[in-house]
């Protein structure tokens, strides 16, 4: 079994996240919640591989909506266990876990199931709403 450590900063506005990343090339896991009022609701994760973040969350910005009012962008960086090596397949993995054992209202891909490897994720920081241990097992 992998294990994997997310590290999460955040909540950011979208317009602070995007100037916060501005320029940095990097990978990562993002989430996006709505809060209104007391209530924060987990809206979207995704990843990042292969380009910027602030391409990524202008996507959003411009496409999904339009009143970004509540929104909030926490930022994952992936920390893998000894001897492992990054690749775009760990990552979407992980995003493909973390949307299974969380069920995101926009995500649609992997709400379903989860068929990648044998995962353990430990989020770490700024966490909210997520769970602060998930193994796959208990998704298959």
């Amino acid at each position: 079994m992998d294990m994997v450590t997310i590290f999460w900063s955040g909540p950011y506005s979208v317009a602070s996240a995007i100037k916060k990343m501005k320029g940095k090339r990097d990978f990562g896991i993002y989430m996006l919640t709505r809060k209104w009022g007391t209530s924060r609701s987990l809206l979207d994760i995704g990843l990042v591989y292969w380009r910027l973040f602030t391409e990524r969350l202008k996507e959003h910005r411009t496409n999904r909506w339009r009143d970004l009012r509540g929104i909030e962008v926490r930022v994952g960086r992936v920390k893998l266990g000894r001897d492992k090596t990054q690749s775009f397949e760990r990552t979407e993995d992980v995003e493909c876990l973390l949307i299974r054992a969380h069920q995101p209202e926009i995500n649609v891909r992997c709400k379903s199931s989860y068929n990648g490897r044998e995962l353990k994720i430990i989020n770490v920081g700024r966490r909210e709403p997520l769970k602060k241990q998930i193994y796959s097992e208990n998704y298959r």
